[in-house]
């Protein structure tokens, strides 16, 4: 049986295999870049286009993977995810005014501080809901999360609607709500490092008392743990790391949900482990899901977020009624 190490070490080569394929792979294969391209637009297309591209990937990748694995934790529920309960769709809305209200141009930073402030209240929502009693239960609480997640879809929706007579801004609200990473350079890549880097420093600090928590509150309260502090430390870093990738690459579903729950099965809910190999997990999800957006259907690119949800919407439903069957066993 493989050590933690060796699991943290396999996840980090196949990482950086599927990275420097991915840098290296275009429409046209591997040969695109080599077949007697002059050395200036091969300096272009790799350092200029596809290599911030590729950066801005992983930070939504690790960003979304990491928030899963905090959200499962600290809601005790292995179905919650960013996507899920409603974070995702939180940050995309204030997002999305921000644009209507072209408040967002010219300014840098308005596009991080409003995907913050609607990821931070959109959890805040679902985990003081969750301390109810009626919800309680894992169905509940995906409900919950399932209206959160409708409520902010129909205002987003409304805003969207509303833009239709201005065609620059429709297609640019619908660009960034199907989430990808076209276009994406440098500048995104330095809009959400700073959000990534200080939520990974939160979970990290974290990690070890959701291992408690998770053996139930008043275990943790006896273990002279404060329950209070770890939610809402967790929330804050749920909160930045999805405002992370919201920030920098519009709405990306499921990664939260996908990745946790699978890295899990080989890795155990030890979460300071789970966290750091569910990060590049989700960076190489990620990674090749861009791989395949910009080369299966080349020159038309598809949208990142709509191979993510057509990939993570059935599995999703599995999981689902894997845990209805385990619950009747």
């Amino acid at each position: 049986m493989p050590s933690s190490k060796s699991k943290i070490l396999m996840s980090v080569a196949v990482f950086c295999v599927v990275f420097g394929f991915s840098l290296t792979f275009g429409p046209q294969g591997i040969a695109y870049i080599n077949d007697g391209m002059p050395e200036d637009l091969l300096e272009t297309i790799l350092w200029d286009i596809r290599l911030p591209r590729l950066l801005v990937a992983c930070l939504s990748g690790g960003a979304l993977a990491v928030a899963g694995v905090i959200s499962q934790g600290v809601f005790r529920n292995p179905l919650a995810g960013p996507s899920i309960i409603g974070t995702v769709s939180g940050a995309n809305l204030l997002v999305v005014l921000l644009m209507f209200t072209g408040f967002a141009e010219g300014n840098w930073l308005a596009q991080p501080l409003a995907a913050f402030l609607g990821s931070l209240l959109s959890t805040l929502v679902i985990l003081k809901m969750s301390q109810k009693e009626s919800f309680k239960s894992s169905g509940s609480l995906l409900l919950l999360g399932f209206s959160i997640n409708a409520i902010c879809a129909a205002a987003t929706t409304f805003l969207l609607s509303l833009s239709m007579n201005e065609y620059n801004l429709s297609q640019s609200i619908m660009y960034w709500l199907l989430g990808g990473f076209n276009g994406k350079g440098w500048h995104h890549l330095w809009m959400g490092a700073p959000l990534l880097i200080t939520g990974l420093v939160v979970a990290f600090r974290v990690a070890m008392k959701l291992n408690v928590l998770n053996l139930g509150e008043e275990i943790a309260q006896t273990l002279s743990i404060p329950v209070s502090s770890v939610k809402t430390l967790s929330i804050v870093a749920i909160a930045i790391l999805v405002a992370a990738s919201v920030a920098s690459s519009g709405g990306i579903s499921f990664v939260g949900l996908i990745v946790p729950h699978m890295t899990r099965i080989y890795m155990g809910a030890e979460h300071k482990n789970l966290m750091r190999v569910s990060f590049f997990n989700g960076m190489t999800l990620v990674v090749l899901a861009d791989t395949f957006a910009r080369t299966l259907w080349a020159p038309q690119e598809i949208q990142v977020g709509a191979i993510l949800s057509l990939i993570g919407a059935p599995l999703f439903v599995v999981l689902l009624l894997l845990g209805q069957e385990k619950g009747r066993a």
